[in-house]
């Protein structure tokens, strides 16, 4: 009798692999305890299939600093970064962009909306990494402008969450 050979094993695991993905698609809420179908889900699942509740409200981040007098023309860091890794094709640029995203949503996250002010150190780490990165060394003020983004009902409302000034001045 012959042995199943390396094509038929890695056929019949895509196999197994398209039916499992199909029901995570077709039933997203079904096993969302266990770590497995976790894991599954956040690497495996091939996508994005988004919830409704992930496409009503994006975030992101506008930078810009004042220099010289005059205020730069605001930045996202984030997108600028992820599209020059587009151009590229370097995988690190991608890796920063998700970096960037998850230093600022980390924060907006933070954010009480009775205090209107989040965690702390969330907030001083943020604004290291981006005078680090993305703010020149000549500039004498930099602001960072959180903003959401709601889309509803064929509607969307831009708000600004919050906005942090800080001097640069050593």
């Amino acid at each position: 009798m012959k042995r199943p050979g390396f094509h038929q094993l890695m056929g019949v695991l895509l196999f197994i692999h398209i039916l499992i993905a199909i029901g995570f698609i077709v039933l997203p809420t079904s096993g969302q305890t266990g770590i497995i179908s976790q894991v599954y889900k956040r690497y495996l699942l091939p996508g994005p299939f988004f919830t409704p509740n992930r496409i009503t409200q994006s975030y992101f981040l506008t930078v810009s600093w004042k220099r010289n007098g005059l205020w730069s023309a605001p930045i996202n860091p984030a997108l600028k970064t992820y599209n020059e890794y587009l151009m590229t094709g370097n995988v690190f640029k991608m890796y920063r962009s998700r970096l960037d995203r998850a230093y600022y949503q980390d924060y907006i996250f933070s954010l009480d909306s009775s205090k209107n002010s989040g965690d702390l150190q969330k907030r001083e780490k943020l604004i290291r990494y981006n005078r680090e990165l993305y703010i020149p060394m000549d500039a004498d003020s930099a602001r960072l402008t959180f903003i959401r983004k709601e889309s509803s009902a064929y509607t969307t409302r831009v708000d600004t969450l919050e906005q942090l000034m800080f001097n640069c001045e050593k």
